[in-house]
């Protein structure tokens, strides 16, 4: 028989509100959330455990790439370096810091999509 013990941990507010956050939209309970979150990998897996991201299914992931075809974020881009590359698109250190934060996002939007096709990149 399995007992469980309790352990105890000081979390700041940003953590505790994360570890709120993460584990509502993974409908678990927080306790769940955090053994998944630690243990997924290790060798303390249990057969209970659950895993904290659910996988995409094959629609959801065709309409994402759909959605992504239909954008206009590829002409965008290209506008952007056509514009800096003429000279015409002055780049402050506010447009730096949002093309910056846009190539994360592309960045983000990539990993997660060969992520949930089970590629490797």
């Amino acid at each position: 028989m399995t007992t469980n013990s309790p352990y105890s941990i000081r979390l700041t507010v940003q953590q505790r509100a994360f570890i709120k956050e993460q584990s509502q939209a993974a409908k678990m309970s927080e306790s769940d959330w955090i053994r998944t979150v630690l243990f997924t990998d290790a060798a303390l897996v249990t057969p209970k455990q659950k895993s904290a991201v659910k996988r995409a299914s094959d629609r959801d992931i065709s309409q994402v790439i759909y959605l992504l075809g239909q954008s206009r974020i590829p002409n965008n881009l290209n506008q952007i370096a056509k514009g800096i590359n003429m000279g015409t698109l002055i780049v402050t250190p506010d447009t730096e810091r949002h093309l910056d934060e846009a190539y994360r996002m592309v960045l983000w939007i990539r990993q997660t999509l060969i992520h949930q096709l089970g590629l490797k990149a």
